[in-house]
């Protein structure tokens, strides 16, 4: 159990600290730690929570013991005892306030600090359940559904849950202690007479009391309620009744819907009496139970008596009885049987044609119970029909051999009917357009002018709205193989008898499909020579590579409507991507296709043909076993279509285009754009050829600045050997004097300090001579292959034993997963490290943060790792950061300025490379890139 336990010590007597630490080791706790002041200690619990915290009360710093306590405890939550030497009752009372789990008076035994931590942790562990049940008893209350009151015996308010606060219209804190009359007043509803108390009849009686279903809750604002209420005692353990507890709801909705059946049940007897149908109910033999008057009329009956109890089929004629069967065992299993022709039977016998619709009726617990059913006479209506019939005939002959298409809009502006021309036309059969609406997103409907056509424009639907004529409106529709089709339509308004309003519509139309498309082929044309004039005149206004890759961007995309863009260039050999820009495209997107560009993908290979193609944006995810929630650049038809850039027929980049399915048709001109690719391509080779005449022009500067600071090295080299030799000798013998003065030689008071400061400069002189000797004579690197983690980790572990350097500062390391093992000379990299990490430290004023990054990274197919580190510090002006690595220079006010110009050299001897961005108040970063195999050495 010990193990489990970790211990923070806070104390700031360090002998004290390391015995109280033995001795909880020895007892067999885990110690996380032992801290000086307040401020650490916080800290320290922030970075790894101790499960106890041992604090003494007298300690050093802002907070003592008692107020980091008291901070600790409201925080975090942990488990504090006290250390003190002094048993003053004015510091335990003011200790008290915090609430420790316990006290230790120094000195103490380890049998004392056992029992007492144990103690501490047992006290912590039972209050934290104890919260919890509360936690656990309160929310349950507050969170039933019911009101809930509880009482004393006396009938005063003791506890009130929230529902019972928003029915009864008063607040806990407003209740509590009142008396439950006038919290909670009750009376009969309609009478207004008060309701027996239900507290005083519980605890006289000893047992639960409902009350009545005519209960009404007057509540604090007047509003009346009525409600469904128990109330229960609530006993000791001896059972005597202590008090009540009152649990009531709304029934408001409960009477409602009571009223709403009778109302309901009123509305359905209406309308049965009502009704042109005739209405019959029969029981599941088939025995009529219910007819309508209606009925009585239809079958020539006069009372209901002639029909109750007889057989429903004797009013069927006797060669439809199976037909009828066959429907009530449809009814029965639950479908709803519509206008099914019958001849029915009238009491003279005579027959007349009926269309009969049937359902079933369940009961309350979802039981067939009856079976309903309603008749109409439709006698007129069948004659009517065959009449219609014929002269429908002379008119389908006409109708179907016409050239043009006919389409027949009826009630509810919906398709009834057209010829086969018109099937031709629009690629569709009949059945598949009857019912369909002229507005029907199926039709994709556009003007002429490529706009959606609104319902208001559509000339059907204006035919239908004014009753006149609409004459030779061209519209684009698109067919079910997704073929753009342009129509020449005429719309024609129908009236029947003395309508005002038209009842159909007839539609006819010519296909001017190639016409149309002649004309759009044209438009198009001019439009992108138009485009390509635009595009290569901005990208030829400047030669800066960055600008040429914006403007082309944020061009294509506005000139053709894309909802976004990205544009990637390859670097010299193509390995990797040199540039990437984007405009309205999500970071996930970004990712997939710069990794598709590097890597060995279906994606590359394509595009390294030099082909413009179309990809869907899911299959690109998908085929990439990318099968986690894509974001609204991939829902729906999203589509990437991929430009190559090119110079000549060598691929350098790739522009990708992203839009809906609406803004790349089938038929797209992958032409014009491999044009834009080409002319992107030019200005790209253009502004690399200007970047790469500069380049040579800087790196002739460089080399220039080289040779001259080389012959000023070389001077400072020679001195500093010089140097080494005359001092370092004498500075030895000093040193050696200094120590043995110190180990034989009992000084004290003012002497001693004289003596510490001779021992203290002779060794700031020996740190000096080691490193001008390190700059004179730099040694041979010793490679070997290293974990630079280790490396990092020792020189931070190293670091923060240096109270003084650390106090106020935080150290944070962000390390790779997949760091490779570099060839490096471990001491000379050791080095590097410390100086870099001790500079952001000092950088730092009073507090902030160093964060340290390690790397993997690739360059020019080599690996390389990045070690980076970056503080919030001070910062180095514009006019220092240029001379930071110059030897002899510094900004500290101590220190010989070689400590950079040897990191520089060591990691130039490496094969690396060194940056530094700084920002004066902002602070600064530093970049290293270590190869992994080896550098210039190898």
């Amino acid at each position: 159990m010990h193990n489990k336990v970790k211990v923070l010590v806070v104390e700031d007597e360090r002998i004290v600290a390391e015995d109280i630490k033995s001795s909880l080791k020895n007892i067999g706790y885990s110690v996380t730690g032992t801290v000086s002041t307040g401020a650490m200690a916080v800290k320290h619990v922030q970075k790894e929570p101790p499960n106890l915290i041992l604090m003494d009360i007298v300690i050093q710093g802002k907070m003592n013991g008692i107020q980091t306590a008291e901070k600790i405890r409201s925080d975090f939550d942990i488990p504090i005892v006290y250390l003190t030497a002094y048993a003053d009752q004015e510091i335990l009372e003011k200790a008290k306030i915090t609430e420790p789990f316990g006290y230790i008076i120094k000195p103490f035994n380890d049998r004392e600090l056992l029992s007492t931590i144990e103690m501490a942790l047992y006290k912590h562990h039972m209050e934290k359940k104890l919260k919890e049940s509360e936690v656990w008893f309160s929310t349950t209350l507050m969170s039933i559904g019911d009101g809930l009151i509880a009482t004393n015996r006396s009938g005063q308010v003791m506890f009130m849950n929230s529902v019972a606060e928003k029915l009864t219209g008063w607040k806990q804190e407003e209740a509590v202690g009142r008396s439950l009359k006038d919290v909670f007043s009750i009376v009969l509803e309609n009478k207004g007479k008060p309701v027996p108390n239900p507290v005083e009849m519980v605890i006289r009686t000893g047992k639960i009391f409902k009350l009545s279903d005519q209960t009404i809750l007057i509540t604090k604002n007047g509003k009346k309620m009525p409600i469904d209420d128990n109330a229960a005692p609530i006993k000791d353990q001896r059972g005597d009744v202590i008090g009540t507890v009152l649990v009531f709801r709304d029934i408001t909705k409960r009477k409602q819907a009571e009223e709403a059946l009778q109302e309901s049940e009123e509305m359905y007897r209406r309308l049965v009496e009502t009704t042109p149908e005739a209405v019959t109910v029969t029981d599941l033999n088939g025995k009529i139970t219910y007819v309508s008057q209606r009925t009585l009329d239809l079958h020539g009956l006069k009372n209901s008596s002639d029909l109750l109890g007889r057989s429903a089929f004797e009013l069927i004629d006797k060669e439809e009885h199976k037909k009828a069967k066959r429907n009530l065992l449809r009814t029965l299993d639950g479908e709803i049987v519509r206008n099914i022709e019958y001849n029915l039977i009238r009491e003279d016998n005579t027959s007349f044609i009926g269309e009969l619709s049937s359902a079933l009726i369940r009961d309350a617990h979802g039981k067939p119970k009856q079976f309903i059913a309603t008749t109409r006479d439709i006698t007129n209506r069948k004659q009517a029909e065959e009449a219609l019939q014929m002269s429908e005939k002379r008119y389908r002959g006409l109708f179907e051999t016409m050239n043009q298409g006919v389409i027949y809009f009826g009630v509810n502006n919906k398709i009834i009917s057209c010829n086969p021309a018109a099937e031709q036309i629009m690629g569709m059969r009949m059945y598949e357009m009857i019912g369909r609406l002229p507005t029907d997103l199926c039709w994709h409907t556009i003007k002429e002018n490529g706009l959606r056509l609104s319902p208001e424009e559509h000339p059907v639907l204006q035919a239908f709205r004014t009753g006149k004529s609409v004459s030779d409106v061209v519209l684009g529709i698109l067919t079910p193989n997704k073929e753009r089709k342009w129509l020449l339509l005429s719309a024609t308004p129908v009236f029947y008898g003395q309508l005002h309003q038209p009842s159909s519509v007839f539609t006819t139309f010519t296909d001017v499909t190639h016409r149309k498309k002649m004309e759009i082929d044209l438009q198009k044309r001019n439009e992108q020579l138009r485009s390509l004039n635009i595009l290569a005149h901005s990208v030829s206004g400047t030669l800066e590579l960055k600008q040429i890759a914006e403007t082309a961007l944020k061009e294509v995309i506005r000139m053709q409507e894309f909802s976004g863009g990205i544009l990637f260039l390859f670097n010299e050999n193509r390995s990797d991507v040199e540039l990437k820009l984007d405009e309205g495209v999500s970071e996930k997107v970004i990712n997939l296709l710069e990794n598709l560009h590097i890597e060995k993908s279906y994606y590359r290979t394509s595009l390294m043909r030099g082909k413009t193609r179309r990809w869907l944006l899911d299959d690109l995810f998908y085929k990439n076993k990318i099968t986690d929630h894509v974001d609204n650049h991939t829902t729906g038809k999203i589509y990437c279509l991929v430009v190559p850039i090119k110079t000549g027929k060598r691929v350098v980049g790739s522009l990708n285009l992203f839009g809906p399915h609406k803004l790349m048709p089938a038929e797209i001109d992958f032409d014009f754009f491999s044009s834009v690719g080409g002319h992107i391509g030019l200005a790209v080779t253009n502004a690399r050829l200007y970047e790469k005449t500069n380049h040579a022009l800087t790196e002739l500067e460089i080399t220039q600045d080289k040779l001259i600071q080389s012959e000023k090295l070389a001077g400072l080299g020679a001195l500093a050997s010089n140097v080494v030799h005359e001092i370092g000798n004498p500075l030895a013998a000093i040193t050696n004097s200094v120590q043995v003065l110190q180990n034989r030689v009992h000084l004290e008071g003012r002497m001693k300090e004289l003596m510490d400061i001779v021992g203290w400069e002779t060794e700031r002189l020996n740190r000096t001579i080691d490193q001008l000797r390190e700059f004179s004579r730099p040694k041979e690197l010793v490679i070997e292959k290293s974990d630079l983690r280790e490396i990092v980790t020792k020189v931070i572990l190293f670091l923060k034993q240096d109270v003084e350097l650390v106090s106020g500062r935080q150290i944070v390391t962000h390390f790779s997963n997949n760091l490779p093992l570099a060839y490096i000379d471990r001491d000379a990299m050791e080095q590097v490290v410390l100086n870099l990490v001790k500079n952001a430290l000092q950088a730092i004023e009073k507090t902030g943060v160093v964060e340290i990054w390690l790397q993997s990274r690739s360059r020019e197919s080599k690996k390389q790792i990045r070690f980076q580190v970056k503080d919030d510090g001070v910062g180095i002006s514009k006019d220092n950061l240029s001379r930071i690595f110059e030897p002899y220079f510094s900004t500290k006010a101590k220190g010989m300025g070689l400590g950079m110009h040897i990191v520089k050299q060591i990691v130039e001897t490496h094969g690396g490379r060194i940056r530094v961005k700084s920002t004066e108040k902002q602070g600064t970063n530093v970049i290293i890139d270590i190869p992994v195999m080896g550098g210039d050495y190898a």
